[in-house]
């Protein structure tokens, strides 16, 4: 689980690009997220919130296989309850 100063550096770089729900399918949900920073020129935030969520380096993050980094995405969020915390930012009105 993140700190929460780490908290809020990751939804500095997944919050724009949550959806609204996480639905069924968590690749759906990823992929969602991964579209939306594509289509905003921000795909480095991916792999700045693999980093965070996992602890590995960009030199290892490099050799994970591509199926692997999403499970490593997905768990990260999953396990530090991005959602929730999209929740709490919505009824403060966070706007950092």
């Amino acid at each position: 689980m993140l700190s929460i100063k780490d908290m809020f550096r990751l939804w500095r770089l997944v919050g724009d690009h949550l959806p609204d729900e996480v639905g069924d399918d968590i690749v759906d949900f990823v992929g969602t997220i991964v579209d939306s920073m594509i289509s905003k020129n921000q795909l480095t935030n991916y792999a700045d919130a693999i980093m965070l969520v996992s602890g590995k380096s960009l030199d290892e993050l490099v050799a994970i296989p591509p199926q692997d980094k999403i499970e490593l995405f997905a768990k990260g969020l999953a396990d530090n309850n991005i959602m929730l915390f999209k929740d709490v930012i919505k009824r403060t009105g966070f706007n950092g």
